[in-house]
Formats: C-alpha cells, structure tokens, sequence
C-alpha cells in the first residue's frame, strides 16, 4: 500500500492545530514509529499513529503513519531528514 504522502485528516489528538492532520513519515514497525513520535514530541510536534493497514496486525509488527498536524507537515519532515543525514 502506498503512503497517503498529502492525505489528510480531520481531527484527532496532534495537536491543537487546524485539526488537519498529515503524514509526515512512514514507519516499518511500531517501535520506530514509537522512536520518531519521542524525536518529533521532543521538538514540541504533537503526533498521532496509525497503522497502515485494516487488516489483522499482531503485537507491534506492521508499518504506521506517522500523522502531524497539517503546520508542522513542514518542520516535522526537516527534523527527521536532519536526523537521517546525521546517522
């Protein structure tokens, strides 16, 4: 399944936001997702996760969306790219 790279939602938890959320990342599993939620909260970006999938998931396996509220899509997505070119 492909990222809903610009997708958008309404409401949830990120945030006091515009209540847009947008992904700002994918994760394999749900310990990184986890690791990316604790760099970007760190920064003060509120973050909401949700699998990618519908179907059946045991335990922490299955990739995530990494949602962050639509005016911090930008600041969220720098955070982590400085990160990866860091590693």
């Amino acid at each position: 399944m492909s990222p809903p790279s610009e997708e958008s939602r309404s409401g949830g938890n990120a945030g006091e936001g515009s209540g847009e959320l947008r992904v700002a990342a994918t994760a394999s599993s749900e310990p990184e997702a986890e690791l990316i939620r604790q760099r970007l909260e760190a920064e003060g970006i509120a973050v909401l996760l949700q699998r990618t999938t519908g179907n059946v998931e045991f335990g922490s396996s299955g990739s995530r969306y990494v949602y962050v509220q639509a005016d911090e899509l930008e600041r969220a997505r720098e955070i982590l790219e400085a990160e990866q070119r860091s590693q």
